[in-house]
Formats: C-alpha cells, sequence, structure tokens
C-alpha cells in the first residue's frame, strides 16, 4: 500500500506544486584576490572536432587563455598547466602592468559591470579554435 502511495505522490502535480521548497543557503562566494594569478579557475570544454580546450581564467583580471588537447589525462593536463603557468609567469609583470596603464574596463575590478566581458572571452575561444582549426585570417 506505501508503494502505491508513493507512485501516487509521485505522479501528482498539485503534491508536486505544493511539495516544501530545499532549504536556502545563502550563497559564499569566492574571496576576491589581491594580485593577479593569485587565483586561477580552470574546465575542460567539448570535444570540438576530436580536440577538447583547457580554459583558464585569471580570477582577478578575467584574463582568459585556452589550450588545445586531443586527450583528457592527469598527465596532459598537468603538462598544460606548466605551460600555461611558465608562459604567464614569464610575461606576468609586462602584460598586468600594460592592463593597468591602458585602464580597460574589463581588466579593472569592477568586471562584474562589463557587460560584454563574457562575450569577450567567448570571442577569444572562437578565435584560438578558429586559428587551431586554419580557418583564421587576421
Amino acid at each position: 500500500m506505501s508503494e502505491d502511495i508513493e507512485r501516487l505522490v509521485r505522479q501528482c502535480d498539485s503534491c508536486a506544486l505544493n511539495q516544501k521548497l530545499p532549504v536556502k543557503v545563502p550563497m559564499d562566494p569566492w574571496p576576491t584576490p589581491s594580485h593577479p594569478m593569485e587565483r586561477v579557475h580552470l574546465d575542460y570544454a567539448g570535444p570540438v572536432d576530436g580536440h577538447y580546450l583547457l580554459i583558464f581564467v585569471d580570477a582577478y583580471f578575467k584574463f582568459l587563455d585556452v589550450a588545445v588537447t586531443t586527450t583528457i589525462s592527469a598527465n596532459r593536463t598537468v603538462a598544460l598547466c606548466r605551460d600555461f603557468f611558465s608562459d604567464t609567469a614569464l610575461r606576468k609583470c609586462s602584460s598586468w602592468t600594460m592592463a593597468l596603464s591602458s585602464r580597460r574596463s574589463c581588466f579593472l575590478p569592477s568586471a562584474r559591470k562589463c557587460r560584454s566581458l563574457i562575450s569577450y572571452q567567448r570571442s577569444i575561444i572562437r578565435n584560438r579554435t578558429a586559428k587551431w582549426r586554419g580557418w583564421w585570417t587576421p
């Protein structure tokens, strides 16, 4: 009998509408980094034509970089991270000071107000994949 009741409740639209909502937990945002490259977020996207994109985003400036790979493995991810951090460390001082001196709104701490930030990052990813595919012309 309890199985019949459970099945009836699962199929009942008014029961679904009147059920208790999950407890709302206040959001606890990440702390704002105090300098560039203090925190870098990364994630894989794809597959795109059999390749995967490892996307790096600096939490301070919202700087975005993309690495292309054919495999997702721990060894390959570590190799791509080494390449990214060694390359970024070499040009860190000049690129960040250039970004600060140019005062572009997407690089300022008020980047949340920059409504084109997400489309800007998407265009970077599109351009990187276009270059990699060979049909991008400067």
